[in-house]
């Protein structure tokens, strides 16, 4: 496992969710690899510190990756590369808004309002749409990020992740739902996405949309 400095970079600072991250880590597929896993994610975050950390982390996902011959294994390092980069070249905004949805990206978990936003912009009480998969909506484990445009959110649904190997289409939804400003954490109007980041457990009026 990792010491608590490790964890705590990744937990307080980076926001991640280790115990999304750390399951996965854990799992079957990935067990025989976990302990180079660790050893990657402290060698990451030792690499923060440095003048040129996005080289330094470059070098060292290629050297990991190429002394474990594991596909699986080479999408963790990719995707935690891409996310440790992200980090060190602009925190907790570059994180958030740079991260993918790829099977091993870490889930970013915001709790405070990250800044530069407009959330100034927005009414008092929001309506907010959300693409995802029904499963989402059965669960009510939701994802922070929503949409102001229905548009946009049903392109989420239906098109945007069409091409990826876990889509499938019968299983997506739309989702509505309410939120007061209060409970935003970040909101970028001028992008097409038109994302509001709330706080799930503030959201109100759930449904699925027709």
């Amino acid at each position: 496992m990792l010491n608590e400095d490790v964890m705590s970079v990744l937990r307080d600072d980076m926001l991640i969710d280790i115990t999304h991250l750390f399951s996965k880590i854990n799992s079957a597929s990935m067990c025989p690899y976990s302990s180079d896993c660790f050893g990657c994610l402290a060698r990451f975050v030792s690499s923060l510190n440095k003048v040129n950390a996005s080289e330094a982390i470059n070098d060292i996902a290629f050297q990991v990756s190429e002394s474990v011959p594991n596909s699986e294994f080479k999408g963790f390092i990719d995707s935690m590369r891409h996310a440790f980069i992200s980090f060190s070249k602009g925190g907790m905004r570059d994180l958030f808004e740079y991260q993918e949805n790829q099977v091993w990206y870490p889930r970013i978990l915001l709790k405070e309002v990250i800044t530069p936003n407009d959330i100034h912009t927005l009414d008092s009480v929001i309506t907010l749409y959300r693409g995802c998969d029904q499963s989402e909506y059965i669960s009510k484990a939701f994802g922070q990020s929503w949409s102001t445009s229905e548009e946009v959110a049903r392109e989420f649904a239906f098109t945007h992740y069409s091409s990826q190997n876990w889509f499938d289409s019968g299983s997506r939804c739309l989702l509505t739902a309410k939120i007061d400003r209060d409970h935003v954490y970040y909101s970028n109007q001028r992008k097409h996405e038109r994302e509001v980041v709330v706080d799930t457990e503030k959201l109100r009026d759930l449904e699925i949309c027709a």
